[in-house]
């Protein structure tokens, strides 16, 4: 299992990237301020009865800021893209974002990537541009989730397909850890009898 998570919110500007993390971690909305540059902040949050430690970093979605993002996003564990569900601007960006972070970063098979169709709650069904980014997701193989950041609807299937990526990564490990033991417990058996 890794140390820590490190969880990064990407998207324009005004899409509610803050009041996202800011519903994670405290259940609740703080009058949302522009991020300048990067916010970063650390919880430990249990996960099946373990404890993981999360990075969660919040970019400015200025278009000023977007040479500095790349320096913060290496090492990666989940890109989360966000949107507004009634701003087309942040949906034609979407796949930029994800081939931004892709293309700058080289990390595709280590990073996974969720996205976020946010403030659903200033909608009543499904929009033309919820589709447009359930195709987008669909097509970059990103996990796809609706919330509002304001009302908390869908705030909990963010958190957990956070824990979903986070618990497969630990079972991936537990794995690896096995099969590690198995070749260091067949290697001492082979020394033990090649050698008299």
């Amino acid at each position: 299992m890794k140390k820590a998570y490190k969880i990064v919110f990407l998207g324009n500007t005004a899409v509610g990237k803050t009041t996202l993390i800011t519903q994670y971690l405290y259940s609740k909305v703080h009058a949302p301020t522009p991020t300048i540059g990067i916010d970063f902040l650390t919880t430990t949050h249990e996960i099946n009865g373990k404890a993981v430690r999360l990075q969660l970093w919040d970019t400015a979605g200025q278009e000023r800021f977007h040479s500095i993002i790349g320096n913060y996003t290496r090492n990666t564990f989940l890109a989360i893209i966000v949107f507004s569900v009634d701003d087309s601007k942040s949906v034609d960006k979407v796949e930029s974002w994800i081939n931004d972070f892709v293309l700058t970063h080289n990390l595709r098979e280590e990073t996974n990537l969720m996205v976020v169709a946010n403030k659903i709650d200033l909608i009543d069904k499904t929009n033309e541009n919820m589709e447009r980014g359930i195709r987008v997701a669909a097509k970059v193989g990103a996990k796809f989730v609706t919330a509002s950041g304001l009302s908390r609807e869908g705030i909990e299937r963010m958190i957990n397909g956070i824990d979903e990526f986070i618990l497969e990564d630990i079972d991936k490990t537990n794995e690896n850890d096995d099969e590690q033991q198995n070749q260091i417990t067949i290697r001492a058996k082979i020394n033990k009898r090649c050698c008299p």
